[in-house]
C-alpha cells in the first residue's frame, strides 16, 4: 500500500489515499491516556495478549480530511459527531473512553 502526502494527489477517495504520517496516543490502567502525537506512518506495536486480537472487543471511527475547494486548507468532516460515536461505542464496550474537546 502506498502513503503518499495528501497535497500531491488529484482526487480523495476514502479507503484509497493514505497519508505518510499517523495519529498516535498510549493508554495504560494506571495513567490513562498519554500524549496525543502525530508520528510518520509504520506498521503498529500491538501485545499478542491484546484483548481485541483474541475477543473481537475494539473500536474504530475513522475521520475523513478533505481538501476545502476556496480555502485550500485540509479541514475535518463530521470530526465532533464521528468522536461522540467513538466515544459512545468505546463506553459500550466498556473500553476506556476520552476527552473529546482534547482530541479535537
Amino acid at each position: 500500500m502506498r502513503k503518499t502526502k495528501p497535497e500531491q494527489t488529484s482526487a480523495y477517495s476514502f479507503g484509497k489515499v493514505f497519508t505518510d504520517h499517523m495519529f498516535q496516543v498510549d493508554w495504560n490502567f494506571n495513567d490513562g491516556w498519554g500524549k496525543p502525537r502525530i508520528t510518520p506512518y509504520e506498521p503498529i506495536k500491538i501485545d499478542t495478549t491484546a484483548t481485541s486480537l483474541h475477543y473481537g472487543i475494539s473500536a474504530f471511527e475513522g475521520i475523513s480530511i478533505v481538501k476545502n475547494k476556496s480555502s485550500g486548507i485540509p479541514q475535518a468532516f463530521w470530526a465532533k459527531n464521528n468522536l461522540k460515536s467513538f466515544v459512545d461505542a468505546s463506553d459500550h464496550l466498556d473500553l476506556p473512553t476520552f476527552d473529546q474537546e482534547e482530541l479535537l
